[in-house]
């Protein structure tokens, strides 16, 4: 598979109808179980995950909104951006043996 082709798997993960949706289940006494995971969620990462895990090397920008609401009821917006670069390490070969 290309690099395009991964970064496409990745995107149709991301972006696809697929979602966790994290709901609390109520047993008959009341209580709160552990939330439920869709297996199509769980499906998707592991397709996006697998797509990543291919890659050599891959770069990643992102624009970030932070939201902070004070006591006073003011909101503090932040915004930033990130630039990540990443790339397998390069793992040397050992001999073992004589």
């Amino acid at each position: 598979m290309r690099q395009a082709d991964h970064w496409r798997e990745c995107s149709r993960a991301i972006k696809g109808p697929v979602a966790l949706r994290g709901r609390p289940a109520q047993n008959a006494a009341g209580s709160t179980e552990a939330p439920v995971v869709e297996p199509e969620a769980l499906a998707a990462l592991n397709r996006m995950g697998a797509a990543l895990r291919a890659l050599n090397a891959m770069t990643l920008d992102a624009q970030t909104t932070n939201e902070s609401v004070l006591e006073t009821g003011q909101k503090l917006q932040f915004a930033g951006t990130v630039h990540i670069v990443a790339q397998k390490a390069v793992v040397p070969a050992q001999r073992t043996g004589s």
